[in-house]
């Protein structure tokens, strides 16, 4: 392709197996809400690192579209599919809206959203409520690791590439 636009992945390196596909396609460019300073330069690109997700980024980008133009034609209207992916990335980037980069716009999207037809409960349960047989796998050697420190206020665990492979 002439350009590659990635979402909540501002480096290249962050695509796992498709970095070196990718590093061959004519541009790259980022929507993300990450500024990570680790590793190579990011893409360049949309980096709104007080939005609390990608997700808000594009939400206001398919916003503007069906907006139309000057015509007053719409490119396009949210559906519900889109809406139901979008509301399923704000709502774990923020945690289940826990986390304090949860800011009043993330709620009033979130609205706007559930009114497209995203399923609010349906994504809280399969987004934070479901396991699936590998990752309970997973949590359960991760839990094992379990070492507390000093007296009991500091707990680590670890997560292997060999408890990945495994599981």
């Amino acid at each position: 392709p002439d350009l590659v636009v990635t979402v909540d992945c501002h480096h290249l390196e962050r695509t796992g197996d498709y970095a070196a596909v990718l590093a061959d396609v004519g541009a790259a460019w980022s929507v993300d809400h990450h500024l990570d300073g680790n590793g190579p330069a990011p893409l360049p690109g949309w980096i709104e690192p007080v939005a609390s997700s990608a997700s808000l980024l594009v939400l206001r980008v398919i916003e503007s579209l069906a907006a139309g133009g000057g015509d007053g034609a719409p490119a396009f209207a949210l559906n519900a599919s889109m809406a139901t992916n979008l509301y399923a990335g704000l709502y774990t980037d923020t945690g289940g809206f826990r986390f304090p980069n949860t800011l009043p716009l993330s709620f009033e999207a979130a609205g706007r959203l559930v009114a497209a037809g995203a399923d609010a409960a349906e994504i809280a349960e399969r987004t934070l409520h479901e396991r699936t047989p590998a990752s309970l796998a997973l949590l359960a050697r991760v839990l094992d690791t379990f070492e507390y420190h000093h007296g009991g206020r500091l707990l680590s665990l670890r997560v292997t590439r060999a408890m990945l492979a495994a599981t």
